[in-house]
């Protein structure tokens, strides 16, 4: 066992209730329902699907999102989570800048559900929830579950699916200027999008105007899922931003960060 293991469970162990059941699910993955803080506050989540507790990790302890050369929100700042999931990007942004105003998207249900239950478990004052897939127009199209993990949705055109399978779920989809008329705001601060891939979609569609309104991003992209994604997003916002990128350790993934020229 090395020093990060070692350090990764102790820090499980130091903030949650069934810190125990964490660690163990490390050796022996097996759905969690729920993460009870020390605090009191209850993280709940898909009661069949795995991924609770690597999402905690990656997002609370690893802090992936927010390297030390990215900054958090600022007093009335506007952020938004898309691909929010059950909520832990906007949990964190919340309690680490409550004064900023938080839009969390998520289109499955069983995801938006427990994200809904999250904000209000945690008393979330500044944060609201939507139940769309963003992409780059207005439609409906279905989600597509192929894993097992609550992470494993993936949005897919009607026309490329087969309507017959049992998985699917039909979601309704926004385009990313279709966020600035729900928010009613002229800029966003703070943009995260994880989303398994869509957000290719996204940004061969999305034009330059737009870009110039949101002055930081965090995108995960997903080489392995859809080639050529982050190239294409590099392309797209060097004009407008500063862009930084860190693999991950899984091929053709990881994290790019962006933000605006001055």
């Amino acid at each position: 066992m090395n020093i990060k293991t070692i350090s990764r469970d102790l820090w499980l162990l130091t903030n949650f209730v069934n810190g125990w059941e964490m660690v163990r699910y490390l050796r022996d993955p097996h759905p969690i329902a729920q993460a009870k803080l020390l605090n009191g506050k209850t993280i709940v989540h898909p009661s069949t699907k795995l991924g609770l507790v690597e999402s905690i990790l990656e997002l609370w302890f690893e802090n992936c999102y927010f390297p030390k050369f990215f900054d958090y929100p600022q007093k009335n700042d506007v952020v938004v989570d898309i691909g929010a999931n059950i909520g832990l990007f906007t949990i964190q942004v919340s309690q680490n800048s409550p004064d900023c105003r938080i839009a969390a998207f998520e289109p499955f249900p069983e995801n938006f559900n427990c994200l809904s239950n999250n904000i209000i478990n945690f008393g979330l004052k500044n944060s609201t929830v939507h139940q769309y897939a963003v992409s780059n127009n207005y439609r409906q199209d279905v989600i597509v579950t192929n894993g097992s993990r609550s992470l494993d949705n993936h949005l897919r055109k009607q026309s490329e699916n087969n309507s017959l399978q049992s998985n699917n779920i039909s979601v309704n989809v926004i385009p990313l200027e279709g966020i600035f008329d729900i928010l009613k705001s002229p800029e966003i601060s703070l943009m995260k999008i994880d989303i398994e891939g869509a957000e290719r979609d996204i940004f061969e569609s999305v034009n330059e105007k737009t870009l110039k309104c949101i002055h930081s991003l965090a995108i995960e992209y997903h080489d392995n899922l859809c080639p050529g994604t982050l190239n294409l997003i590099t392309k797209k916002l060097t004009p407008t931003h500063h862009l930084k990128t860190l693999p991950s350790h899984v091929s053709g993934c990881g994290l790019l960060f962006a933000v605006r020229r001055i």
